[in-house]
């Protein structure tokens, strides 16, 4: 049986991508919202070239990346259709507000 092994580099590289996803969503606002959607635009679009310049497996799977980024990003923007997706609906649950939302919300409520 084959091990799965993860180096530590890759490991922090996924700390620092969950971490800023959370971040994102708990500091929401104009600047957060542009850089992770110019983030994602730059990653769907290397990810053809990747999958242009790959072999086998790899442009497999970077094949099914862009297909299936493209495709969500494309419905993402259709108004009609967001709000049924469940990260719309995750990302307005109330306890992903940003701190300062609840602190004027909680403070509006005692005055």
């Amino acid at each position: 049986m084959k091990h799965i092994r993860f180096s530590i580099a890759s490991l922090l590289l996924v700390v620092l991508f969950v971490a800023a996803g959370f971040a994102a969503l708990r500091e929401s606002n104009e600047t957060w919202n542009s850089g992770v959607f110019t983030l994602t635009l730059a990653a769907l679009l290397i990810s053809i070239l990747l999958a242009i310049h790959r072999t086998e497996s790899r442009r497999a799977f970077w094949i099914g990346f862009a297909l299936f980024g493209w495709i969500y990003l494309g419905l993402s923007l259709v108004p009609s259709i967001e709000y049924r997706l469940l990260t719309t609906k995750g990302a307005c649950l109330p306890g992903l507000q940003s701190a300062g939302a609840i602190s004027s919300a909680s403070s509006s409520e005692k005055g």
